[in-house]
Order: C-alpha cells, then structure tokens, then sequence
C-alpha cells in the first residue's frame, strides 16, 4: 500500500534551490523520514508563509511515488500541526531544542513502514519534551539543567542503555548506593571496594533515579520550585559522555552541545 500522508515532527531542514526545502521528520512511530517542499520557504506570489520550522509538527500529504523507495517523498500540501509559541524567543531553550532534534535525528531508524508499533517511545520522548520547554517558558520557570537530564536519562531508557543504578558493575554488591565511580567505557557504576581511583559518582545514580519518573511528575516538581538538584553540570556531562560512548557518537557530530553542556 502506497503512503499517502504522513505526520512528525521536523528534526531538520535544508534550503534548496528556488523556494525549496530538504526536510526530515520523525514521524509517530519513531522512524524518521525525508521529505521535500517545493516552495517550502514561503513567499511566492501568494505570499504564502512557511512552516516548515525546527520542532514543528506537520501533516504532510504525499505526492504519488513512481517507484516503491521509502528514502525521499514530495509534499504535495502540508499544514501545521503544533510549533512552539516561545521557544525562539529564548536563545538557551532554542539550543535545547536543536540539541534535542540532533540527538533524536542521530538515534532514530529510517522509514520502512508506517507501524505504530515500532517505537512510539521515542517520538513521545521529543514530543513531550518540546511541550514541556515551550510550557516552562510560559510559565517563566525554565530550567536548563532540568530539561537536559530529564531527557538524557529518559533516552537512556527508551533506547535500552540506563546503566544498572543499583549494583556494583564487577561483584554486584549494593555497595554503590554509598560511594561509587562511573565507569563509562564499561557501562556501570563500581564500588570503592573494586575501584582503585574512587569518584563521588553517587549524585549520577540519584540523577538518573530520579529521571525515571513521569515527566508530568517532575514538571510538577519544576513548577513548585522542587527541583532537588544543583551543581549539576559536570554530572549531567558525565551521562551525556556515557550515551556518546554507548552510541559510537563523536560530540562533534552534535553541533549544538557546545551550547548545552
């Protein structure tokens, strides 16, 4: 069955020749997908404006395809579906966000299928977080370092690399809910009994612990002006080194962290 209309979230986009633009999208079921807009940038003698924006969520109607390739679609009408009202207006929650789309762009699979089944987890995970940036705003509450971890720490879940939070790596002892390192090459924490260079990495552990909650939940707490956390950045850097390492990813290839972390 040919696809006919899709729906996601722009994760990048290219200016072409003309009016044209080079899109991705992360579509609903997690795959991401390249799509082009012929007279995408706007303009014209309609003056049409474009929508076609960084984090905003599209329907996107499809030309018919001559062939069966699943790489590139032509738009042929799109509309929008939700943007952000206030993240551009606030250059460090703009860097989140590219940091967030690169990161997703990096970790997502191609389109192959439209299957709602095949990784919703991942889509809920920018969406929500969009949502929440764009919220925090509005509410005049935002929070660099509470955006970063909660999203590292929920990708490494959704992603199935969180660490084993509660055992030490090598004699799997509980001991490493008191003093511990991370080792990140080796994807755990160890304890001072089998660490010969201890770190106080425990502050990683209570991080990533309390990552796993809701994201409504620790909204809330951000909303109450709960965060129990501060000092965080070198911690926060640590997490985000374990998921590079785990990911084979150079930090170089995500532009926008020299602005994050």
């Amino acid at each position: 069955m040919s696809v006919k209309s899709l729906e996601g979230i722009v994760l990048y986009k290219s200016i072409l020749k003309g009016r044209n633009i080079s899109a991705q999208l992360l579509l609903r079921n997690g795959q991401k997908v390249s799509i082009l807009f012929y007279g995408g940038i706007g303009g014209g003698k309609k003056g049409k404006g474009g929508i076609v924006e960084l984090g905003q969520m599209l329907n996107v109607t499809l030309k018919e395809k001559k062939n069966n390739r699943n790489d590139v679609f032509e738009a042929k009408e799109w509309s929008l579906v939700w943007y952000s009202k206030l993240i551009r207006q606030n250059h460090n929650a703009f860097y989140l966000l590219c940091f967030f789309l690169e990161v997703t762009s990096l970790t997502s699979t191609q389109f192959t299928h439209l299957d709602d089944s095949e990784n919703i987890s991942t889509f809920n995970l920018l969406s929500n977080t969009i949502f929440y940036l764009d919220k925090s705003l509005e509410k005049e509450h935002f929070s660099k370092e509470f955006f970063l971890l909660t999203y590292l720490g929920r990708l490494l879940q959704t992603t199935g690399i969180f660490p084993d939070i509660e055992h030490c790596l090598y004699c799997q002892s509980e001991s490493v809910k008191n003093v511990c390192s991370f080792e990140i090459e080796n994807g755990g924490f160890v304890c001072d009994k089998c660490s010969s260079s201890v770190k106080n990495d425990f502050i990683i552990i209570n991080l990533l612990n309390y990552s796993q909650k809701s994201l409504k939940e620790m909204y809330q707490n951000l909303e109450d002006s709960q965060f129990p956390f501060k000092n965080i950045e070198y911690s926060i850097k640590q997490i985000f080194n374990y998921f590079l390492y785990q990911f084979h990813i150079e930090q170089a290839k995500i532009k926008s962290s020299i602005f994050v972390l």
